[in-house]
This record gives structure tokens, C-alpha cells and sequence, in this order.
């Protein structure tokens, strides 16, 4: 009896295994060729490379850390600074994106320093947290700058100096 279902599922595998591969080789092909015709506007004057944002200035104000909040520090960038609208604070993976990127140059122009988000804590997890995402200017809390003359980042203290937001899209 064993046997006959063997031969039974066997038989049927057989049979339906070459049906599958041809649908999976077509419905591939046809997602490639879709795929490969299909072509994306340009966001200029900063082409998307990816799925990341990219670095496009810095806001015209500097800011305390404490401002109501991530939905009104990204309003700072996206409506309250000309030539940003649209744009965010920038993440970490944002702005290392513009680094390493040929596209833009924006970001190895600007110089100075700026808050950008860097999201959960990094540094012990009451501390470096966006100034208790931009609510709080005490001194017990930091948040990340990006210090473009060096490239780099820093942790500082949200109650010492205000700054701009960096700006992404």
C-alpha cells in the first residue's frame, strides 16, 4: 500500500513540477522586463539612489533641543526653511548615505554643526535619546550632532548650545 502512494505522489510531483517551474520562469521574466523599462522622474536637484535620503542643508535657525517634539523639529526643515520643503531632520544612515554617494556634494560643503535624530539610545538608554525626542533642554539628556568639518558625530548635552536641524529627503 506504501508503495502505490509513493508511486501515486511521485507521479503527481512529476507531473506537476514542470507546470510550476514554467509559471515561476515566466511571471520572473515578465517582473524583469517590467522592471528594467520602468523608469523613475528625477527629484532634482538631488537624484534618489536607493531607498535612503540624502543630506540637502541645513535650517536657517539654530534651535534648543526642546521644541515639541520630532513632528515639529522635522516641520523646521519640511516648512519653515526656503529651499528645504519636503525635506526632515536627517537619520545617521541618511547622512552617511550622502557621503557615500557621487551625487552629492551638498553635504561636503556644508560645514559647521547640526542636531540630526539618531533614534534609541546610544550612549545608555536614559541619556543620548534625541533630547527625550526634542522635548526636553536638560542637562541629564543628549542627543547626536553631526560636526560636517570632520565628518563625524558627537554626542552633547541638550541644555549647552542650540543649533540647526540637518536636513535629508
Amino acid at each position: 500500500m506504501k508503495n502505490k502512494i509513493r508511486s501515486k505522489v511521485l507521479r503527481w510531483l512529476l507531473d506537476v513540477l514542470p507546470k510550476g517551474i514554467a509559471v515561476f520562469a515566466i511571471a520572473t521574466g515578465a517582473f524583469y522586463v517590467y522592471a528594467s523599462s520602468v523608469s523613475f522622474p528625477d527629484v532634482d536637484p538631488y537624484p534618489l539612489n536607493g531607498i535612503v535620503g540624502q543630506f540637502v542643508g541645513v535650517t536657517d535657525s539654530n534651535y534648543s533641543s526642546s521644541i515639541n517634539g520630532y513632528s515639529d523639529a522635522n516641520k523646521e526643515c519640511s516648512v519653515n526653511t526656503q529651499g528645504l520643503e519636503d525635506s526632515h531632520i536627517c537619520t545617521a544612515m541618511e547622512l552617511f548615505n550622502s557621503y557615500n554617494t557621487d551625487a552629492n556634494s551638498t553635504v561636503l560643503d556644508q560645514t559647521g554643526d547640526a542636531w540630526f535624530n539618531n533614534g534609541p539610545p546610544g550612549h545608555d538608554q536614559t541619556l543620548s535619546n534625541d533630547c527625550q525626542g526634542w522635548t526636553s533642554k536638560q542637562h541629564k539628556d543628549y542627543a547626536s550632532i553631526w560636526k560636517f568639518d570632520s565628518q563625524r558625530a558627537l554626542i552633547f548635552f541638550c541644555d549647552k548650545t542650540d543649533y540647526p536641524f540637518a536636513c535629508c529627503k
